[in-house]
């Protein structure tokens, strides 16, 4: 394979995790490479790293941009690649030697647009996990658009997906110039736009997790995830995939709650929840979430709290609302409990009338074992004291035998013969007598 393949790496302040994230890149055992690391306008020794490891290896490019957000980084990069596949990595994760060389083998052998790999989180600071073992087992999904629910299997985020370079052409897509989120519509209509996307779920990525950093993105620009789900219902209605495609119109439709319950669950301050919430329920109408939520599983948690949203259009009435419910769920749970200690109570008693039965036969057991250990040594007591007999009759029987057939027994009959006779006729006459 001598595909040339694109790396983008936006980088903004990565001084403390640019080197180990280019060192995985340039230990790659796919060499035809050309990596474009795009500059934010860091204030700390990004460029100097950036600097020094050009120096080291030629496939590497550096361009500088004023200060933006990491979907206008990549996008500048994308703008000045030139390599069949793209991929587009976060400068503080660390990669396996033949992430590229795995991608890219996914992409040729299956004839794909998108090769997706799996990825390990790690925390900051803890060490960089095991990657790459096992091997290649790939899964291959044709037209995920009507064969998959796309927001479900995969995750809106760049840097695990390597794609074929004319799916980005072809469908003009683009990184929306946002603070968070920025990759959500590009990586979900890559996704939705492939005719064939293929999937290993071996972990070639080690995605570095910073909950401060990220909360603190988010705190500052709280409603990104709202552009980016209005981005991305504009690029389905475009294709009149919404309402259109009914399956995927009801996959989008719950994966804004998802994705927006996720932002209102995690954020970290009332004035930005209140925020989330109200921009929440004008999502809610915007998108027709309704009529997804009227075909939802009462069980379906995330509609369940669509319809408590619905009913109360302000956070506090809402939260009462979600304790009450809470308060509710929690005495089930309780009665739950009381049932099951119950049974395990009686499981128990029933549990120990059984030990006690097999203490029993245990003994019972025991008994018949000593009894027939008894009945064995008896046995092998009679045993040899046939054997001895045996071998005592065996040798009388040879030593009268010996005896009989000497010479000397012979002479002796032969002396004997004429008393012998005289007894014989004593006898016979005597017997005659009493019959007489």
């Amino acid at each position: 394979m001598s595909q040339l393949i694109s790396i983008i790496i936006p980088v903004y302040n990565a001084a403390d995790t640019l080197q180990e994230c280019l060192s995985s890149v340039l230990a790659q055992s796919y060499d035809n490479l050309e990596i474009i690391c795009v500059d934010d306008s860091s204030t700390d020794n990004s460029v100097k790293v950036l600097e020094e490891f050009a120096v080291r290896d030629q496939r590497i490019r550096i361009i500088r941009q004023e200060k933006a957000n990491a979907g206008v980084a990549r996008n500048a990069g994308y703008d000045v690649s030139s390599g069949g596949y793209v991929l587009f990595l976060d400068a503080d994760d660390v990669f396996a030697p033949d992430m590229v060389e795995s991608l890219a083998h996914g992409l040729e052998e299956y004839n794909a647009d998108i090769a997706v790999c799996g990825w390990v989180d790690f925390e900051n600071g803890k060490g960089i996990p095991v990657l790459g073992e096992g091997t290649d087992d790939w899964s291959v999904v044709d037209s995920p658009s009507t064969s998959v629910n796309v927001y479900d299997r995969w995750l809106g985020w760049a840097w695990n997906k390597m794609i074929r370079r004319s799916v980005i052409d072809l469908n003009g897509l683009r990184f929306q110039s946002l603070r968070s989120s920025n990759d959500l519509n590009f990586s979900f209509s890559a996704l939705i736009c492939a005719q064939r996307v293929v999937q290993t779920p071996r972990r070639l990525v080690a995605h570095r997790k910073s909950s401060q950093t990220l909360s603190v993105t988010r705190d500052r620009d709280p409603l990104c995830f709202a552009e980016a789900l209005r981005k991305h219902h504009a690029f389905l209605c475009d294709r009149g995939l919404v309402p259109g495609n009914a399956a995927l119109t009801g996959f989008f439709r719950r994966y804004v709650l998802i994705f927006s319950c996720w932002h209102l669950d995690t954020i970290r301050t009332d004035e930005n929840y209140e925020k989330i919430y109200r921009e929440l329920q004008s999502l809610l109408v915007e998108f027709s979430v309704a009529s997804a939520a009227g075909d939802a599983s009462p069980s379906d948690v995330f509609f369940a709290r669509y319809r408590c949203m619905r009913d109360h259009p302000t956070p506090i009435a809402y939260l009462r609302a979600e304790l009450e419910s809470s308060f509710a769920s929690a005495c089930v749970f309780a009665r739950e409990k009381d049932a099951l200690q119950v049974e395990a109570s009686g499981l128990r008693a029933e549990k120990e009338a059984l030990q006690a039965e097999a203490s029993g036969l245990r003994a019972e057991k025991d008994a018949l074992q000593a009894e027939a250990s008894g009945l064995r040594a008896e046995k092998d007591a009679l045993q040899k004291t046939n054997e001895h007999l045996t071998r005592t009759l065996d040798t009388v029987q040879k030593s009268f035998m010996a005896m009989k057939n000497s010479y000397s027994f012979r002479i002796g009959r032969l002396f004997t013969l004429p008393v012998r006779a005289i007894r014989d006729s004593l006898f016979s006459k005597n017997h005659e007598r009493r019959n007489v």
